[in-house]
């Protein structure tokens, strides 16, 4: 079971604590402006619809995972080991993410990101598809390092055999980034 933690009936999470902030916004799929999210929708719904996780056990998973369309350098994939997102593990970080430094975090847990405020919002948007098991899309702002940064994401879930969320596919836009000093 995958613990949601902000304000569901919104779709707004924002990040707690002191220090920079961040926080994520639930919207509608219809709303998505990137194109590579909205051709990563279409193969979605190709494979299981809109409306549903992938179900491993009516599908094998190799096909989303050698979709051009779902596997693109600003894709992750997180394996579920917990019921605190935070806590999943990345087990695909694509190559185009371009943040802390162009580093790979693959074999590490999403609580390993330095930006603490972006990283607990994020895990509030993977909670949210996870609970709903259905394609969830957020935009995400925040300020990372020494820039802000604002993006959309989608967030489809895996199911395994058993019906119990599995892994995580993740999709950004383009980020769009202002660096202050």
């Amino acid at each position: 079971m995958v613990s949601l933690h902000g304000d569901s009936r919104s779709g707004i999470y924002h990040s707690r604590g002191d220090g920079p902030s961040a926080h994520a916004r639930r919207v509608p799929l219809t709303e998505l402006r990137d194109s590579s999210l909205r051709q990563a929708m279409t193969a979605w719904d190709g494979y299981c619809g809109l409306d549903n996780a992938f179900d491993r056990s009516k599908h094998p998973v190799a096909e989303i995972y050698t979709d051009s369309r779902l596997l693109t350098p600003r894709s992750s994939v997180l394996r579920v080991t917990d019921h605190n997102p935070q806590k999943w593990i990345f087990v695909y970080f694509g190559a185009g993410f371009g943040v802390f430094g162009g580093q790979s975090y693959v074999g590490r847990r999403m609580c390993d990101f330095p930006a603490k405020a972006t990283t607990e919002v994020s895990a509030y948007s993977f909670a949210d598809a996870a609970v709903s098991k259905r394609p969830v899309a957020h935009e995400i702002e925040g300020v990372m390092e020494n820039f802000f940064i604002k993006y959309q994401r989608i967030a489809f879930p895996i199911l395994d055999c058993d019906g119990e969320l599995f892994e995580m596919l993740t999709i950004s836009s383009d980020v769009f980034r202002v660096t202050f000093d």
